[in-house]
């Protein structure tokens, strides 16, 4: 990477550095364990699936889902609100800003949420949101419409059809895109 790349892309770099530090932390049980690590490396891996090439007004958005990836986002607040925030934003798409599961961020959730090595605490509060708005993930549905947790937390797949009742509901709100986005820390 050349250093005029690095400069546009500090704050990305910033924020996968921080990630990349709490995560040995974490792994070497050295200090307090960063809570949202997990969470934030999600959030850190949809923001990295973009485009190569992209567009001028997605440019904000690309800002808001890596703004999920910093410490800062996490500090006080409720993981559940923040993923469900994260799924609407994600949700945005170029045309006309209207809610749509199937944008490349949504697929790239979907696709997160049905690999193995996704963290079953990042797994459980996207469920937590889909059982909120009344969508039962289809590794949920049994026979009879009976409802139970796995007791091995196996799970099947994840579809972005699991994420239409929530947008569907927020989608009278859809979230403006602020052009001023919190910056980088200085050291």
């Amino acid at each position: 990477m050349s250093f005029n790349e690095a400069q546009e892309d500090a704050e990305y770099l910033y924020v996968k550095g921080d990630i990349q530090t709490s995560r040995h932390l974490n792994n070497f049980s050295i200090g307090k364990e960063d809570s949202s690590l997990d969470f934030r490396e999600f959030a850190l891996k949809t923001y990295e699936a973009k485009p190569s090439q992209v567009l001028v007004d997605e440019e904000e958005k690309l800002k808001k889902l890596l703004s999920y990836a910093k410490t800062e986002s996490y500090t006080g607040k409720d993981i559940a609100p923040m993923m469900e925030d994260f799924v609407i934003y994600s949700a945005i798409s170029r045309s006309k800003g209207k809610l749509s599961n199937d944008t490349g961020a949504m697929k790239h959730i979907v696709a997160q949420l049905n690999d193995p090595q996704t963290p079953d605490r990042v797994k459980n509060s996207f469920d937590e949101i889909l059982e909120k708005t009344h969508t039962i993930p289809a590794w949920k549905k049994v026979a009879n419409n009976i409802l139970r947790k796995p007791s091995n937390n196996v799970r099947t797949k994840y579809s972005s059809s699991d994420f239409d009742n929530l947008l569907a509901r927020k989608g009278k709100d859809i979230p403006k895109l602020d052009k001023a986005m919190p910056s980088i820390p200085s050291a």
